[in-house]
């Protein structure tokens, strides 16, 4: 069920994630007013922020327009909004909860689910989920085998079995239970008596209780199975998604989740909020009219012309898990009734956008959980955010480090994940990333890399490449060319890396790659191109250019399209300064960072040539033999002056 959940390890920790000497903390907030509507105009003065119960300042509130425009920052200058952090891809999930819908229900709703899904951003990568069991489709940007996976998505919650069927409500189920209260006690003797009268033959009336109460047991327990099999579900995906950078959204597409009626045993929903929130994920559900419960009910005889309908309180009981869980993780829950587009068409016009909020960590921040209360102060209006942080142990001695040497100075990173597309020829698995690097009249250059991962006994010696750039719905370029695939000493393809597109304007694009191996096979993929440098303190840097190795000793080289490191690392970006006097007392400082707790692995600063071009391609090697494994993060920051003014960063795999 869960398998593809672990290739979610090659992502990086979303946060906190430090820059020089201080932790920066993000937090996603979804702003909607009292009908319900996304409101998209607030700035950094409209909110107010505690932590641990202590106010907080924000540092940066930046609203990010998922389907459309990017980000539109409310506290950087003009000059520097094109710096600001721009979004990172988002990762959303669908979860169908098909233990917890009524048998051959949920069709209407999964419809609806898939005509949302065509109205996400182009950037969104969209993955499904099915809990216990069911249809599965790992992260992807092609949204039809996540369509085609929903429509066999169906609900699964099977009648409980039992020695006989008697006419019980959810409310009278709990009268049973094993730690009823009481009260419940004394309604279940009503309930006895009421489905097993005293008219009744001696032997035959106990006969009847203990069956009763054999099938109370059986059903209850059937449920909380059903509800334990979901937070199970959700707990390994919310613990698989902390692993990735950016953004995570997981719908919960359900009926409810059966709890008791005085909330005995929310603990568990509790705890399931508090990893959603440190996850830095985001849940919605989308609650289903359904008969939840009536699918263990609905065959009920009526005894003696009375029987126990479902009340309100049957349906409140059903839904109040579900409630519980997305209220304390931040969520929104809505409502569907049996035509469920209405919804669906409000989850979409919240998911359109988001307010991205950043704040400093501080020395008072110990290693561990901190609650975060993020307010507005304009009326009318709530915020729905993530109510926790934390804090690793590296991260907290950073911190108080930081404030004891006076280092208070914020700096905010321009960074684009280089997240590869993936797609398959035949037995070969082909990677496929893009890089951008300045061009001529503030124009660029895109670089396309592709990893060739073929088993020795199908070896690829070409790829016949076409493809189609597109903004919107214009076509910018249609081309296509044959790539040779060389050969490392031991047999392992090299990586494929070229500048495919010249003098594009800066934005973001669709590249629709077609491939083949010159066999009958061939395969197509889509992928999105952000073209766009990343401005920072008056220079202007390209993506960053990360390898394994090298064949010459300066300027640009071939990159992979995910790369894979043992014993050393080439990293290289290209810097264009304002004019030489600002070369003059600027520093480029490359390193290798772990992503588990932030500790630099290896780092080398290179001083910019004050009496060269004020454009620069800048490149060195780092050790890395004595690094421990694991996902790391390449970096090349501008410092100035003794001080980071920003970086650029790219993912990378350490191995030994």
């Amino acid at each position: 069920m869960l398998a593809w959940a672990a290739l979610l390890v090659a992502g990086l920790s979303a946060q906190p994630r430090f820059k020089a000497g201080i932790d920066i903390v993000e937090a996603d907030a979804v702003v909607v007013d009292a009908s319900g509507h996304a409101v998209r105009d607030l700035t950094a003065a409209d909110f107010t922020l505690t932590v641990d119960g202590k106010p907080r300042p924000v540092e940066s509130v930046d609203y990010v327009d998922a389907f459309g425009a990017g980000v539109s920052s409310s506290t950087a200058a003009p000059a520097e909004r094109s710096s600001a952090q721009r979004p990172l891809e988002r990762h959303i999930v669908f979860v169908v909860d098909e233990g917890n819908i009524a048998a051959g229900g949920g069709k209407a709703a999964m419809a609806a689910a898939s005509r949302l899904i065509d109205q996400l951003g182009r950037g969104d990568r969209v993955a499904l989920l099915s809990i216990p069991s069911g249809p599965a489709i790992d992260f992807t940007f092609d949204r039809a085998p996540v369509r085609e996976a929903l429509d066999r998505a169906i609900g699964r919650a099977a009648r409980p079995m039992s020695t006989d069927d008697f006419s019980l409500s959810l409310q009278e189920l709990f009268a049973f239970d094993i730690a009823a209260t009481a009260d419940q006690r004394a309604q279940q003797q009503t309930i006895l008596f009421r489905e097993c009268p005293v008219s009744m033959p001696s032997g035959r009336r106990e006969a009847c209780e203990s069956s009763l109460r054999d099938d109370a047991a059986a059903r209850l327990q059937s449920y909380r199975e059903r509800s334990r099999a979901t937070i199970a579900g959700l707990d390994k995906l919310f613990r698989a998604l902390a692993a990735m950078q950016g953004p995570k959204i997981v719908v919960l597409i359900s009926e409810g989740l059966i709890a008791r009626p005085d909330l005995r045993d929310s603990s568990e929903t509790s705890q399931l909020a508090k990893t959603a929130a440190l996850s830095r994920v985001a849940l919605y559900s989308v609650l289903l009219e359904g008969t939840l419960a009536d699918a263990g009910e609905g065959m009920a005889r009526e005894r003696a012309g009375t029987r126990s309908t479902t009340s309100a309180m049957d349906r409140s009981i059903e839904e109040q898990g579900l409630t519980a869980l997305t209220g304390e993780s931040g969520g929104l829950l809505f409502r569907a009734s049996a035509a469920p587009d209405d919804a669906f068409r409000r989850l979409a016009a919240v998911l359109a956008g988001y307010y991205l909020i950043t704040f400093q960590a501080t020395a008072a921040d110990a290693e561990g959980p901190h609650q975060i209360k993020l307010q507005t102060t304009r009326p009318g209006i709530a915020v729905h955010a993530r109510a926790e942080f934390a804090m690793t142990k590296a991260a907290a001695v950073r911190t108080t480090s930081a404030a004891a040497a006076g280092d208070v100075s914020s700096v905010r990173a321009s960074r684009r994940p280089d997240a590869a597309s993936t797609f398959s020829i035949d037995k070969t698995t082909v990677q496929l990333a893009t890089r951008s690097i300045a061009d001529a009249n503030g124009t660029v250059r895109i670089l396309v890399s592709l990893d060739v991962r073929d088993p020795p006994a199908h070896a690829t010696t070409a790829l016949a490449l076409g493809y189609k750039l597109k903004l919107g719905d214009r076509i910018i370029a249609d081309t296509g060319r044959v790539v040779p695939v060389e050969r490392q000493p031991d047999g392992t393809p090299q990586p494929v890396s070229y500048i495919a597109f010249h003098d594009l304007a800066p934005g973001t694009y669709e590249l629709q790659l077609s491939a083949s191996d010159g066999s009958k096979h061939s395969a197509f993929v889509k992928h999105p191109v952000s073209a766009r440098l990343h401005p920072i303190g008056g220079f202007t840097l390209s993506d960053l250019f990360v390898a394994a190795s090298a064949s010459t000793p300066a300027g640009p080289f071939p990159v992979p399209a995910q790369l894979i490191t043992r014993d050393e690392m080439v990293i290289g970006v290209e810097v264009t300064a304002g004019d030489h006097a600002a070369l003059a007392n600027a520093t480029l400082r490359f390193a290798a960072v772990s992503s588990a707790n932030r500790d630099v692995l290896a780092s080398k600063d290179v001083n910019l040539s004050a009496g060269g071009p004020t454009t620069q391609f800048v490149r060195e090697t780092l050790d890395l033999s004595n690094a421990s494994p694991g996902p790391c993060v390449a970096q090349a920051s501008i410092v100035v002056d003794g001080k980071v003014v920003g970086l650029v960063d790219a993912p990378f795999q350490h191995v030994r």
